[in-house]
């Protein structure tokens, strides 16, 4: 893979397949059901809505909130982090926290799911340190 990588927004006729292909099929619900809980948790702009789903050139997969403010605070009691981003960039901080965690839990457990949510976690990571916003990204997720 070279060059940069890119994000294309998934149509609306194909969401249906989004999110087996980026969790997979055995925990999908449950991978989506933590990125909604992680932005609850971490911005408190956040009341819910639609997300976009986007499919990234190196084969990675990230849902991107819509919301109508351009910056939002993103805190992370943890690990003391706290910064304004856009949405987006939050909606990448908190795929990454959901594939990481999601890897724990199912190591061992579940080896295609985990090893594929850890093939995810990798390609969104890369998508991330190219993004404008990295540091904030990075220092959330730390």
């Amino acid at each position: 893979m070279s060059g940069k990588i890119t994000l294309t927004i998934v149509p609306q006729a194909e969401r249906f397949a989004f999110l087996p292909a980026m969790f997979g099929n055995s925990v999908y619900l449950q991978g989506e059901a933590q990125v909604y809980d992680h932005m609850t948790k971490f911005c408190a702009e956040y009341t819910g809505g639609y997300w976009k789903y986007g499919i990234l050139s190196n084969g990675g997969h990230v849902m991107l909130p819509e919301m109508e403010e351009a910056r939002v605070r993103f805190s992370v009691p943890e690990n003391f982090h706290s910064s304004f981003m856009t949405p987006d960039a939050a909606g990448i901080a908190c795929c990454l926290f959901v594939l990481s965690h999601l890897s724990f839990a199912l190591y061992g457990e579940n080896p295609t799911a985990c090893d594929l949510v850890i093939e995810r976690f990798h390609q969104l990571r890369d998508y991330a340190l190219e993004h404008p916003e990295r540091e904030q990204i990075l220092d959330a997720i730390d």
